[in-house]
């Protein structure tokens, strides 16, 4: 038996289909921001990968958090350097992590600036 699903329904949360989006920044040392809050929404992150900035020998070490300076959503990652390949959390459709509601999705950036790139999506609770 096949079985056939609907793409957009994949991402139906709470009954509202939702879009992925991407976003990409180089994050420096200290707190960022990297995907703006949305009042009264909340942002799930189905995946992201990360790389230490090319002006940097060292690994870059990072974490997600809820907000910009927020509580850890993540444990600490260590970002490659530039000339291997970049660290990589596949993407799933169930998500990985979110941001409480109205509340943006940050980055804390320890040690050498990161490349980062999150796939998320934004929903009502």
């Amino acid at each position: 038996m096949n079985v056939i699903i609907a793409p957009a329904k994949m991402y139906e949360i709470n009954g509202e289909v939702t879009k992925i989006f991407t976003a990409s920044a180089s994050a420096g040392v200290g707190n960022n921001t990297l995907v703006s809050a949305v009042t009264g929404k909340r942002i799930r992150v189905h995946g992201w990968d990360a790389q230490t900035d090319k002006a940097s020998g060292v690994p870059g070490e990072y974490f997600l958090s809820d907000g910009s300076g927020g509580t850890n959503l993540t444990r600490l990652f260590y970002a490659p350097i530039y000339t291997a390949v970049p660290w990589e959390k596949l993407f799933v459709h169930s998500g990985y992590l979110e941001t409480s509601t109205s509340t943006a999705l940050g980055v804390t950036v320890a040690v050498s600036n990161v490349k980062i790139q999150v796939h998320y999506s934004i929903y009502t609770p």
